[in-house]
């Protein structure tokens, strides 16, 4: 079963006063580079959102002209909070009346490990889009759970998704910046134990958040052996505009934080 870290009350609070949770997918700064990599999403688009916390994709989904999202999380308050923002924030109206997220988007509370999808409706072949944010590196079986997003999507459908990039999280000894040479104008990332793959303990919002270390390479492997076609891979980097919008993210330009990839059901 995976941590369900995000139903402790330490670390939700702390998580609920990040600029991506107040203000949603503006406060993430790698949303652009993955709206470019999006399907075309029509009225006929059906989404799920695999680890949707706040559902900042699913309404955005809705906006792009979705009637069908469903988004899948393991934790009650993450839900609870989709819920909420789904009844106060205004989707505007259409054909004369207004329109509700809440009408348009089903929530289920599921930890992805033990994933299974509605009996109303086949499991297979339901899906266009699989979309997921920094979630895939908390489960355990991995392999498993791809396999059924695999057999719920769609031939031709996508799997978009980002992962917190090997490098940043392989180090078992510390994952802050480090002074080169006591140097604070020079500072090194530190990359150790790349290749022992496995757990991760960190101290991120809250004390003892478990994440899984995986290298690109079993990232990657694990997608083709299944039958994904690796459709694009980027490790994230902000762009010089972002920088002079916000300059605490020339920081990011050392080392990459962020995996993204997107691959298509053969």
């Amino acid at each position: 079963m995976s941590q369900n870290i995000y139903d402790d009350e330490t670390f939700f609070n702390n998580y609920s006063k990040l600029p991506r949770s107040m203000i949603g997918l503006q406060g993430a700064p790698e949303y652009e580079y993955l709206k470019s990599l999006l399907p075309p999403i029509t009225s006929e688009t059906k989404i799920v959102d695999l680890g949707c916390g706040y559902g900042w994709f699913c309404r955005e989904a809705i906006k792009m002209g979705s009637k069908s999202v469903l988004g899948i999380d393991i934790s009650k308050r993450m839900i609870n909070k989709a819920e909420e923002l789904d009844t106060t924030l205004d989707l505007g109206s259409g054909n004369g009346e207004i329109q509700s997220f809440s009408k348009l988007i089903k929530y289920e509370i599921q930890d992805l490990e033990k994933l299974t999808f509605s009996s109303s409706s086949s499991s297979n072949n339901q899906f266009d889009l699989a979309y997921s944010v920094f979630v895939f590196h908390y489960l355990l079986d991995l392999e498993g759970f791809l396999r059924k997003v695999y057999s719920s999507l769609k031939k031709g459908g996508t799997l978009l998704f980002t992962v917190e990039h090997p490098i940043f999280s392989c180090s078992k000894y510390t994952n802050y910046w480090m002074d080169y040479q006591n140097d604070p104008e020079k500072k090194i990332w530190p990359v150790s134990q790349y290749s022992y793959e496995g757990e991760r303990i960190t101290n991120w919002l809250a004390d003892g958040v478990k994440k899984q270390h995986r290298s690109i390479g079993t990232y990657i492997n694990t997608l083709i052996n299944i039958g994904f076609t690796i459709s694009h891979l980027n490790e994230w980097s902000p762009t010089e505009q972002q920088i002079k919008d916000n300059p605490n993210l020339l920081i990011e330009k050392e080392r990459p934080m962020i995996l993204i990839i997107k691959a298509i059901k053969n």
